[in-house]
């Protein structure tokens, strides 16, 4: 799994040895010693191996090291945090149950065009 974060630095100099510390669920699981060159962005990547990792969502952290003045995230922090999925991303019971509701509608819909032509034909009267 490839953990990637994108680093700008505004400084007029290249940033060297910059630590970047990615953590998963709260706990460190790699660093990385990035070089972003001067008035630039540059994409960091961790390649993260997760054995035994759980089905579900998973909170990822980034920090980059504070003592740099110049190299930020694109937003100007220099924490970013998100979340993940492993598995199904915990949509599984509602994209069945969207999809039986669809075929519901689907079936509605054909019934109803198909019986849009037809008139009931009335008796004449005697």
């Amino acid at each position: 799994m490839a953990l990637s974060v994108a680093l700008t630095n505004t400084a007029n100099v290249t940033a060297t040895g910059v630590p970047v510390q990615f953590f998963v669920d709260g706990e460190i699981v790699g660093t990385v010693q990035a070089t972003i060159p001067a008035n630039s962005t540059k994409t960091v990547t961790y390649n993260w191996s997760a054995p035994g990792l759980s089905a579900g969502q998973h909170a990822l952290k980034v920090v980059v090291d504070p003592e740099q003045q110049f190299v930020r995230f694109a937003d100007g922090g220099m924490v970013f945090e998100t979340s993940f999925y492993v598995g199904d991303g915990g949509w599984g019971l509602a994209n069945l149950l969207l999809s039986l509701v669809l075929v519901i509608f689907m079936v509605v819909v054909f019934f109803t065009y198909m019986n849009r032509g037809k008139k009931k034909r009335r008796r004449p009267k005697a």
